[in-house]
């Protein structure tokens, strides 16, 4: 088995025993599996095409009934988000800590919108 996933009551999850934020999943499948998170999966493709480089480990993707396609994801010490809809990547400046991003998208007065990113360029 991978080591960006652990299997928790017969189901993959991603191994972070970090809780998703609300309206997110850490379900492996959910999330796309291997085809957006494996060695040739999308998501690594897209981090190549950004000049990023290491292995892309999978945390969380927003559930699917938000309508939107976004995923956080760790590279080389360094949280991002990718939206899959616009194909744009972010690195997560600040907070830098999974946790504290948690709980500042979980936040009603924060969100996401608080979070420091930067977008990536190509």
């Amino acid at each position: 088995m991978d080591d960006n996933v652990k299997e928790v009551n017969g189901t993959l999850v991603t191994n972070t025993d970090v809780t998703p934020p609300n309206d997110w999943t850490n379900n492996y499948k959910d999330m796309g599996g291997d085809m957006l998170w494996g060695e040739g999966g999308d998501v690594a493709g897209v981090a190549k095409e950004y000049g990023l480089s290491g292995t892309v480990k999978p945390l969380f993707a927003m559930e699917s009934y938000t309508g939107d396609a976004i995923s956080l994801f760790e590279l080389s010490g360094s949280h991002y988000i990718y939206n899959g809809i616009e194909g744009s990547l972010y690195k997560v400046k600040e907070p830098n800590d999974l946790q504290k991003i948690v709980e500042t998208i979980n936040d009603p007065n924060k969100g996401m919108r608080a979070l420091e990113i930067e977008i990536e360029a190509l």
